[in-house]
């Protein structure tokens, strides 16, 4: 899926912004605007670059079969180049993909290659940009006399010096300078080995892809042999029960065929197979609470305990190899040198005892744990004032007539007390707006909303609270 996902965004970035130019008059004919360059590859990177990937059609071109739904249609540049490439080009669609989890499981699968694509996507157009940006240069500037494209490329890439050179050619290698990275503030610096990643840096890069002489892509394509892979609890719980509804499938038939009857099911059995279901059906860590959710780490075993027994064991290993003796005056080798710097290195690696591992995924080249740890919130939470309480054996003793002047004097240490208390509030809110607004924090454990917050900003008055969902969660992260 993430091959095909891969030619199918080239296909669309080849529709919206146009094939690959081959005449190499028109390409040196070609002139660089930032501006235009930009505006012509605006449906492009509305296309890449969408505010949100969850909602976007930029996820689509990985299981275009997902779509539509009732509320998202499908993206008609996507089935476009279904329709005019087919089978022949693209990869089929993937065989069973409806068998492993519903329609609606595989988003969270289509957000994660959504992300690592366009992640790949910035540095596939920033790599060697300044150099491909020369390479371009030397084209356009072949028709007016080969002397001048190794000036125009020293001045691109090299530091800024008095040259002669036309208006038009200087404007030209300042605003590529300025879009490759180099400060105004700072003209005689050369641009950086990677640019800062932008929609002019995008823009650029498509334009020396098109109109370049090397032959390019627009998009990084991922080849069939760098696998990806995305687990969370949802994917790994659906494939483990397949994989035992397959087991077990499996199993009768082989009883089957071997005796060559049906045995006869009895009470015993039913027994033995309502204890086997009970012990692989995973359990919710905790205990079995209702409130706990399960977690990719509980369901393959990748726990704290687990990982840091691991890690003492590595270390261990390491110790005991480093403290083999060494012949007198031998000096310590390469060898000795890395397993005292992987010491080192396993010592930071201690993984909190609450961690909890949400996901795993991998394009081929690297892994990438997706761990949450609980942080302690005492520092966060402001103790509330204690709350003065009346006395409630004086409610059951029965009055006494008071006197006039008892009564006065009642009521003036009564205004007093009044007094007292209301300029205490005031210094108390004096204080509280001199420091940072307090937040007290509650965690909702796998449930919809994942904190509840209550901000107060005046002590004496009722906080405000806000929701933090799941759905704010991941699109803050991407």
């Amino acid at each position: 899926m993430y091959h095909r996902g891969s030619l199918v965004a080239n296909y669309v970035a080849m529709r919206l912004y146009g094939s690959r130019v081959r005449d190499l008059v028109q390409r040196a004919s070609k002139r660089y605007d930032s501006r235009g360059a930009l505006q012509e590859a605006r449906p492009y990177l509305d296309f890449v670059n969408p505010p949100d990937v969850r909602n976007s059609p930029f996820k689509q071109v990985f299981l275009p079969e997902r779509w539509p739904t009732e509320q998202v249609p499908l993206h008609p540049d996507v089935a476009t180049v279904l329709a005019q490439k087919g089978q022949n080009i693209l990869p089929s669609e993937p065989e069973g993909w409806r068998d492993i989890m519903p329609v609606t499981g595989w988003d969270n699968v289509l957000n994660r290659m959504a992300t690592k694509l366009s992640g790949n996507i910035q540095v596939h157009c920033r790599a060697n940009l300044a150099r491909r940006v020369g390479g371009w240069l030397g084209e356009t500037t072949s028709l007016r006399g080969g002397h001048a494209v190794p000036i125009l490329e020293d001045v691109l890439r090299g530091r800024l010096r008095p040259l002669i050179l036309h208006d038009d050619d200087w404007t030209l290698l300042t605003d590529l300078r300025r879009t490759l990275g180099v400060l105004d503030e700072e003209p005689i610096y050369a641009p950086p080995k990677l640019a800062p990643y932008s929609d002019e840096v995008l823009a650029l890069h498509m334009f020396v892809v098109r109109y370049g002489a090397v032959e390019s892509a627009y998009m990084p394509v991922a080849r069939r042999g760098r696998k990806f892979a995305y687990l969370d609890v949802k994917v790994v719980g659906t494939l483990l029960r397949n994989s035992q509804r397959r087991k077990r499938k499996t199993t009768k038939d082989d009883a089957s065929e071997t005796t060559g009857t049906k045995k006869r099911k009895t009470k015993k059995d039913d027994a033995t197979t309502a204890v086997v279901t009970e012990k692989t059906t995973p359990q919710a860590p905790g205990g079995g609470d209702d409130f706990d959710s399960e977690s990719l780490g509980s369901m393959l075993g990748l726990t704290p305990e687990a990982f840091n027994a691991g890690r003492t064991r590595i270390r261990h290993e390491i110790q005991k190899k480093l403290s083999r003796p060494r012949r007198s005056g031998a000096c310590p080798s390469d060898f000795q040198r890395r397993l005292k710097k992987k010491r080192m290195r396993l010592g930071a690696g201690r993984m909190h005892p609450e961690a909890v591992i949400q996901s795993l995924e991998t394009d081929g080249v690297g892994a990438r744990l997706c761990v949450k740890t609980p942080q302690d919130m005492i520092a966060f939470v402001v103790p509330l004032r204690d709350v003065e309480t009346a006395d409630t054996s004086e409610t059951t003793r029965p009055r006494k007539r008071m006197k006039r002047g008892e009564w006065l004097a009642m009521m003036a240490a009564k205004r007093e007390a009044d007094a007292a208390k209301e300029r205490e509030e005031h210094d108390i809110v004096c204080e509280w707006r001199r420091r940072e607004n307090p937040v007290t924090m509650g965690m909702d454990q796998g449930l919809k909303k994942l904190m509840a917050t209550a901000v107060s900003t005046i002590p004496l008055k009722k906080p405000t609270s806000e929701m933090f969902t799941r759905s704010c969660y991941y699109s803050e992260m991407r």
